[in-house]
């Protein structure tokens, strides 16, 4: 049995909190305009939209599983090879097509930005040919009245 332990009695003495009153506050009172109804034929329609959205994009992707999986088995009996082997090729024929792809991405990103460049370069030209040209026919119209 374990031993019994005394511990000390503590005593806090009482301690009297002055009171406290707080004003009372008054708020304005503020009135929210009603917002439109809005038509519950609009809310269905966008619903079905994006309900249709969605829907499209499902049949596409099921659509090109489809004929991923029909394109392996077509090849896998054209070259009387394993669906496994066409999958691995294809697999590789992705992989660099998503390379090519960023290629071009990242070749169509930098000739976008020199094309900005020259056309800002080429507009700045134009402007200041165009001032300079005001300014010799205007010239020449003073000299000639």
């Amino acid at each position: 049995m374990a031993p019994k332990v005394s511990l000390p009695t503590v005593t806090v003495p009482n301690i009297t909190m002055p009171k406290v009153t707080m004003p009372k506050i008054t708020m304005p009172k503020v009135t929210v305009p009603a917002l439109p109804a809005v038509d519950e034929r609009l809310v269905a329609a966008l619903r079905d939209a994006a309900y249709i959205t969605v829907g499209i994009g499902v049949l596409a992707v099921q659509q090109a599983e489809a004929r991923r999986r029909d394109l392996v088995h077509v090849l896998a009996e054209r070259f009387d090879t394993s669906k496994a082997q066409i999958e691995e090729l294809l697999g590789t024929v992705e992989t660099q097509v998503r390379t090519a792809d960023a290629k071009v991405k990242a070749a169509t990103k930098s000739a976008d930005t020199k094309v900005k460049a020259a056309t800002k370069s080429a507009d700045a030209k134009v402007k200041a040919a165009t001032r300079t040209a005001t300014s010799q026919v205007k010239g020449l119209v003073r000299s000639a009245s």
